[in-house]
């Protein structure tokens, strides 16, 4: 065998460790980011299930709506300092905030974060003193939030809203219950 042919060998199976190296390397930080993304993750779900926040959530899906429609609530969200409704619902919307400012800096996907929290729906929720807030502060206030919102709604549009694995085969159980429950059982 000739020295060139020994030399073409060479370089091929240098190429060939260099190829594998790479494709491990690429492999190793698509797994660090993933645990990156989870260690994440859990902490946002554990601040979510915090006392505080879930009281702020709370007042927000519940109370917030009726607030608003009083002018003097209107006026102390408005005002210079946060009160009233702004106080009671402000935990919820710096969360959304920094959720939404982990999405769109590339720290967290999408689609991941979509699985855990209803964010379309609680911007609904709070757009209304959202709005109320910005004819002060101007429209970049909770941006990330609403942000966040909309790309979940061009998500859903463009997706569905199911989780469920696209051509994975659903159980076919049946409520044996349901007709018992809604009271139009026959027997």
């Amino acid at each position: 065998m000739s020295p060139d042919w020994i030399n073409a060998g060479a370089s091929l199976a240098t190429l060939l460790v260099v190829a594998l190296a790479a494709y491990a390397a690429l492999q190793q930080m698509r797994h660090l980011r993933s645990g990156n993304q989870t260690a994440a993750l859990l902490s946002l779900i554990g601040e979510a299930r915090e006392e505080s926040y879930r009281t702020s959530q709370a007042y927000v899906r519940t109370q917030l709506a009726r607030d608003l429609e009083d002018a003097e609530n209107r006026a102390d969200a408005e005002g210079p300092s946060w009160t009233g409704p702004t106080r009671q619902a402000l935990q919820h919307l710096r969360f959304y905030e920094a959720l939404g400012s982990l999405v769109f800096s590339g720290a967290l996907e999408l689609d991941l974060v979509l699985r855990y929290f209803l964010v379309a729906h609680d911007w609904r929720l709070v757009e209304p003193l959202v709005l109320v807030i910005r004819r002060r502060s101007g429209p970049s206030l909770f941006e990330m939030f609403e942000a966040l919102a909309m790309a979940e709604e061009r998500y859903v549009a463009a997706h569905g809203d199911s989780w469920y694995p696209r051509g994975l085969r659903r159980t076919s159980a049946v409520d044996q219950w349901l007709a018992i429950d809604r009271g139009s059982d026959p027997s």
